[in-house]
């Protein structure tokens, strides 16, 4: 089971990201935990979190490649990642504690990574 904390702003509108600069994406840091069972996977890192938005909207749209979110504000990526195989999703981060084992469903990675950008945008 994946979950994850991330740090509460204002909301964003989910209109206003066609225009977005990407200098104005990259205005809104966030700190972000995510946990795996229960046991802290990411460690409060620095999300750039209209940068997170706009690249998971676009593969949600087309989810039949890999999710791997490389930050332009970091020299080590991916921030975080999922890699479909055969089994399920493969969670990666350069910034992870530990090797995850698990898998995970299509299910539970959509809603992962919608359930960050509803908790971000109205």
């Amino acid at each position: 089971m994946m979950t994850f904390y991330l740090e509460e702003k204002e909301k964003i509108s989910l209109k206003s990201f066609d225009n977005m600069s990407l200098l104005e994406k990259m205005g809104d840091e966030r700190h972000f935990t995510v946990y795996v069972n229960n046991h802290v996977f990411i460690d409060d890192i620095c999300l750039l979190v209209k940068e997170f938005i706009s690249y998971a909207l676009d593969w949600l749209k087309n989810r039949s490649t890999d999710f791997v979110f490389n930050s332009i504000d970091d020299d080590e990526n991916p921030l975080i990642a999922f890699y479909k195989l055969k089994q399920g999703w493969k969670l990666v981060s350069v910034w992870q504690k530990f090797m995850c084992d698990d898998f995970f469903s299509d299910d539970e990675v959509i809603h992962f990574v919608n359930d960050i950008i509803s908790q971000t945008t109205f």
